[in-house]
């Protein structure tokens, strides 16, 4: 009968993550202290030697709490000299099971400034306000209709070089078009990408006085 018990309260305490020899070493401990053949001290000095074990459950409804029961009846049971059981019932929110939330997709974002790179080993720098996808739409002669950019350009007059458009680096983001347009022109000109034609967007009189 006590077997069972053991086999139970083990599978409850492994389900909830505490370790296997963890577990057989407190039923060693407790079956020598049950069966020791040793004088029996009195009350106030088991009262002393009664350990707290503080257990954290996640709270499921109904299947919690019949846990519960059967915890506490165990240890009233079989551990009541030497342990006393206190449980504690953890909630969960919504946003336990997604620990990982999905960030808005990389080209789906808009009002950043962005940087392509070449095979050849140049880049370009720019912004846009809108989807980052369509923009770079714009910059790829197989979908641009022949928009007059500095990325179409380039690859026109370099047939056998290529841009990877599904792969961008996106080195800021902004609220408005013109704090856009200043960390656009302030990243131009601290990285000087071979690209671009102009190395501003819009002027920096503070900066570059």
């Amino acid at each position: 009968m006590i077997h069972k018990e053991f086999q139970h309260i083990k599978s409850c305490f492994l389900s909830n993550g505490y370790p296997d020899w963890f577990i057989d070493r407190q039923i060693k401990i407790f079956l020598n202290k049950r069966y020791k053949n040793t004088p029996s001290k009195n009350k106030q000095e088991r009262t002393t030697d009664i350990r707290r074990i503080l257990l954290y459950m996640p709270y499921l409804g109904e299947t919690s709490v019949q846990l519960e029961k059967e915890l506490r009846n165990f240890f009233r049971k079989y551990l009541k000299e030497f342990a006393q059981l206190s449980l504690i019932h953890r909630t969960h929110t919504i946003g336990d099971h997604f620990k990982y939330k999905d960030k808005q997709a990389h080209l789906e974002r808009c009002n950043v400034v962005y940087k392509l790179k070449c095979s050849c080993g140049n880049s370009y720098i720019g912004q846009t306000q809108r989807n980052l996808k369509f923009r770079l739409e714009e910059h790829n002669p197989l979908k641009s209709n022949h928009q007059n950019t500095d990325v179409v350009k380039h690859l026109y007059s370099h047939p056998d070089h290529f841009v990877d458009f599904k792969n961008p680096e996106i080195l800021a983001s902004a609220f408005n078009h013109r704090e856009l347009l200043i960390k656009e022109t302030l990243l131009i000109q601290e990285q000087q990408p071979e690209i671009n034609v102009d190395n501003f967007s819009t002027p920096l009189y503070l900066f570059n006085t």
